[in-house]
C-alpha cells in the first residue's frame, strides 16, 4: 500500500494532543497488522481500514482546531492613536 493524504489550511495547523495519540494509536495498529503475518487480502482491506481512519482523525481534529485569523474579521486593523479602529 503507497499512499499519500494531503491537507491544505488558510494558514498553519496543528494536532491536538488528543489527535496526535489517535495517529499513534493508528500507526500502531498497522504494525501489528504488517507483523500479524495476514493473508494480503485481510492486511490490505485493514490498512485501507487504518487509512480510512487516519484521514477521519485528521479532519476532524485539525477543524475542531480551526480558528479563523483575526477573530472571524477578514483583516485586522490597529490604530496607534489610542481609538478603537471603526
Amino acid at each position: 500500500m503507497d499512499d499519500q493524504y494531503l491537507v491544505t489550511t488558510d494558514g498553519p495547523a496543528h494536532l491536538s494532543p488528543d489527535g496526535r495519540a489517535q495517529v499513534a494509536d493508528i500507526r500502531r495498529q498497522a504494525d501489528e497488522a504488517v507483523d500479524a503475518g495476514l493473508p494480503y487480502d485481510q492486511l490490505d482491506a485493514r490498512l485501507h481500514d487504518l487509512a480510512d481512519q487516519f484521514k477521519a482523525a485528521i479532519v476532524a481534529d485539525l477543524q475542531t482546531q480551526a480558528e479563523h485569523p483575526h477573530g472571524g474579521r477578514d483583516e485586522e486593523r490597529v490604530r496607534t492613536d489610542g481609538d478603537k479602529p471603526g
